[in-house]
C-alpha cells in the first residue's frame, strides 16, 4: 500500500484472512489495521475510521490501544477532522511510543493538525520539535524536507505579520 500497490495488498489481506479461518487475537487486530490503511490510501478515511472501531483488542493494551490511536488519528486527519486527531496525536505523545519513528513523527502529525485548526505559533512549536528530535537525520527525508519547508513559511508569516502590526501601530 506504502509503495502505491493497493490491490496487491488486499490481496495478500485476503490470503492472510484465509489462513486466519475468522480467528481472533493479535493477527485479528493487524488484519483489521492492514484493512484500514489500504482504505485510507485509497481515499476512504472515514471507512477506514470504522474498520478501526470495530476491532477487539486483544493483547498487551497498551501496545495495541497506541497502535489504533495512531491509525485512527492519521485516519482522522486525513478525513480533516483536525480536533480528534489532535486529541488522539495528544494523548499518543504522553504515553510510550510504539516505536521511536511513530513516536517522533507524532510531532510531525500535530503540527499539520495545529497548522489546518490556523494555529500557526504551536504548529511552528510541533515542527521545531520534530526537527530537533529528528536533527541528524537525513537531510533527503520527505518529512524532514516538509517540515523546514513548513517552518520556514510560518516563521515568514509570522514575520509579515509583526512587520505589519508595527506598521499599523505607528
Amino acid at each position: 500500500t506504502q509503495l502505491g500497490h493497493p490491490a496487491a495488498a488486499r490481496e495478500s489481506i485476503a490470503r492472510w484472512e484465509k489462513l486466519a479461518q475468522g480467528g481472533r487475537g493479535y493477527g485479528a487486530q493487524v488484519l483489521r489495521a492492514n484493512r484500514a490503511i489500504v482504505l485510507a490510501t485509497e481515499g476512504h478515511p472515514r471507512e477506514a475510521i470504522a474498520e478501526l472501531e470495530g476491532s477487539a483488542m486483544f493483547g498487551p493494551p497498551w501496545t495495541l490501544e497506541a497502535g489504533s490511536r495512531l491509525f485512527r488519528a492519521r485516519f482522522e486527519k486525513t478525513a480533516g477532522r483536525y480536533p480528534v486527531a489532535l486529541g488522539l496525536i495528544d494523548i499518543l505523545l504522553r504515553a510510550p511510543a510504539i516505536s521511536p519513528d511513530d513516536g517522533v513523527r507524532l510531532h510531525l502529525y500535530r503540527a499539520r493538525c495545529l497548522e489546518k485548526l490556523g494555529r500557526p505559533v504551536d504548529a511552528a512549536a510541533s515542527y521545531r520539535e520534530f526537527l530537533r528530535i529528528w536533527k541528524h537525520a537525513d537531510t533527503g527525508t520527505p518529512e524532514i524536507t516538509e517540515a523546514r519547508t513548513a517552518l520556514a513559511r510560518l516563521e515568514r508569516a509570522g514575520s509579515a505579520a509583526a512587520a505589519s502590526g508595527a506598521t499599523t501601530r505607528r
